[in-house]
């Protein structure tokens, strides 16, 4: 299979970075003028993960998808009565806009911990709905 095959014509002014696995090289540089990978096809990830936060799992998937070095957990995925609803809203150039939640865990908050792309841009459909974290949050195997 050759990298071809995953990129898409679409044309973005700044380097990207992806991280691909398995057989892949770790590291896959592309450099500008670039086409941006199709994350339908990227990777998705085989090897069970689990969201951590304060002691407890929030979310555990064999089935998230790697995009810029970010697990995103299928919606289906994470344990709803941990997520609260974010006013918090963020653009992406090329994934669109995401929505936050905040997370409660043991009486403590995590605010706008976890992102999500509701609607997402046409390049990511393929994690609409699906849960990334950041903010002291472990995703490990």
């Amino acid at each position: 299979m050759q990298i071809r095959a995953y990129l898409k014509s679409v044309q973005i002014k700044r380097a990207d970075f992806c991280q691909l696995e398995d057989s892949w090289p770790k590291y896959y540089w592309v450099a500008e003028p670039i086409t941006h990978f199709d994350v339908k096809k990227v990777y998705q990830k085989q090897a069970p993960m689990k969201a951590i936060w304060n002691g407890q799992v929030i979310a555990e998937s064999n089935d998230t998808v790697v995009i810029e070095n970010n697990h995103y957990f299928p919606a289906n995925t994470i344990k709803s009565e941990f997520f609260k609803e974010s006013n918090t809203h963020t653009v992406c150039p090329w994934k669109g806009t995401a929505s936050y939640y905040t997370l409660e865990v043991a009486g403590e908050q995590n605010k706008d911990a976890a992102w999500y792309y509701p609607e997402a841009s046409e390049l990511a459909r393929n994690i609409e709905g699906y849960v990334a974290f950041w903010k002291g949050v472990k995703v490990e195997k």
